[in-house]
């Protein structure tokens, strides 16, 4: 922790710059003397997780036409608490296990709750985009779902506002980024994320433009070919949690990767563990 920390330039003034993920793992002693106009909201999303007593179980949707298993359940209340705590996740559950029923069951329960008051855009691959329209109207029917796709899509717009869920492409949204910037949105939720892994693609940057108060990845295949597609995802759904690409290479990926740092491979396993839910088939 201290390594990284202090291993980044500090300001001119000799200060050091942290962000709320920064500071997670830090004890409530050490945030004491510590002064930024974010401190005090900083400290009591500490506070609160330093009380937690684990997971607590939230009660389905009562509008979901659908009975949820027990491990999809157990990934609605472990959502429903990240997002609680203003906290992003990686779902990375395999293939089959019902990654999307869960995602509609939690939008579902923030409508339930009155908390889904702007929309919710789910970006995923083109091939998908009609499974998740098929899928919102059969398990959910009460959400008001857009579908924003087609070449005629721009005359949609003026039901974006009206809308709870909202539905579009990869291809697109780099497109339409223009539009998307105008909004403030209740969450982004990217399904088959791998899709933007590639951090230098304007894919992926203008991803990163849309503005919103919860974000979500979903993915079967959470690390494909190395280290850098894991910090690409969080770099997504919680910035700077596992520092800049370059830090992360240096602290992470080269002595897993290169030198086989058993120590260092389980401490980025710790770390990443409460943020990433993976399930799978044979478990």
């Amino acid at each position: 922790t201290v390594t990284e920390l202090y291993d980044r330039p500090m300001s001119d003034s000799g200060q050091l710059r942290l962000n709320q993920f920064d500071v997670m793992g830090l004890s409530q002693q050490a945030m004491v003397k510590m002064q930024s106009q974010r401190a005090n909201r900083i400290r009591n999303t500490i506070s609160q997780l330093a009380q937690v007593k684990g997971i607590q179980p939230i009660e389905p949707p009562k509008d979901l036409q659908a009975t949820l298993r027990h491990y999809q359940q157990e990934g609605l209340n472990w959502i429903h608490f990240l997002l609680e705590h203003q906290l992003g996740g990686v779902l990375a559950d395999d293939m089959g296990l019902g990654k999307t029923i869960q995602i509609i069951a939690y939008l579902l329960k923030q409508k339930e709750l009155g908390k889904l008051t702007k929309p919710a855009l789910v970006i995923s691959p083109t091939s998908v985009v009609g499974n998740w329209n098929a899928e919102l109207h059969k398990f959910a029917p009460s959400l008001k779902t857009l579908r924003f796709d087609g070449a005629q899509r721009k005359n949609l717009s003026t039901q974006i506002g009206d809308s709870d869920v909202i539905l579009t492409s990869y291809s697109l949204v780099q497109r339409d980024i223009e539009l998307w910037r105008d909004y403030a949105l209740h969450s982004v939720i990217l399904d088959e994320a791998q899709y933007a892994k590639n951090v230098q693609s304007k894919t992926a940057q203008a991803i990163r433009d849309l503005k919103s108060d919860h974000k979500l990845c979903l993915t079967g295949t959470p690390l494909e070919n190395n280290l850098g597609e894991l910090w690409s995802l969080f770099d997504f759904v919680m910035p700077g949690f596992l520092n800049s690409m370059e830090r992360f290479k240096k602290l992470y990926r080269t002595p897993i990767e290169q030198n086989g740092d058993s120590a260092c491979q389980h401490r980025l396993g710790q770390r990443v563990s409460p943020f990433m839910l993976r399930r799978t088939k044979s478990e």
